[in-house]
């Protein structure tokens, strides 16, 4: 995982972590590190089950267009994302996309609007992080972390409130819905 919080020097560190043949059973870019890749500071391909996590403004800057072009047309935007960059783009936002090169879409409705709150994406890349570590690809890992974020978000607005819940109330919803389902 790389991005969050890395600043400027986050094409450095990406560089270094995505190099040719890196031991990682996957990788998943987020904030700074979708800024150095929009800037050009990344040159060589990603590697394989690369996940890139953007929110619109992010997604503007990828695919050198505006925000209300990203918005106008969200499921182009997230396929344009995981064609040019050949890796799974999850397009943050309501109701969040994920693609894959190739042209697989999908589409999940769990979420609410107090996943805005700043925070919470880093729950989700740590997710997709954890799920590529576990050895899912990349596609099928964004699948399970976007839908289980949303779901876990779901529960905590119920008791807390969109408005009033916070990126760490997901945790135990999360756990909540493992333990559930016995995992």
């Amino acid at each position: 995982l790389a991005g969050p919080g890395l600043g400027e020097g986050a094409g450095e560190v990406c560089r270094a972590l995505l190099g040719k043949n890196p031991p990682w059973a996957g990788a998943v870019l987020d904030a700074d590190a979708l800024n150095s890749l929009a800037a050009g500071r990344l040159r060589d391909p990603l590697p394989e089950n690369t996940i890139l996590t953007p929110h619109p403004g992010e997604a503007a800057r990828l695919l050198g267009c505006t925000v209300a072009d990203v918005q106008a047309d969200r499921e182009q935007a997230v396929l344009r994302l995981a064609e040019t960059y050949h890796c799974v783009a999850v397009l943050k936002g309501s109701g969040t996309l994920i693609a894959a090169p190739g042209g697989e879409l999908l589409h999940n409705a769990a979420g609410n609007a107090g996943l805005a709150r700043g925070g919470s994406g880093d729950v989700l890349t740590g997710m997709l992080a954890a799920l590529l570590a576990c050895g899912l690809p990349a596609y099928q890992a964004a699948a399970c972390a976007v839908y289980l974020h949303g779901a876990a978000a779901d529960r905590a607005a119920a008791k807390r409130g969109e408005y009033g819940m916070l990126p760490h109330d997901i945790l135990p919803e999360l756990g909540a819905l493992f333990a559930e389902n016995q995992r």
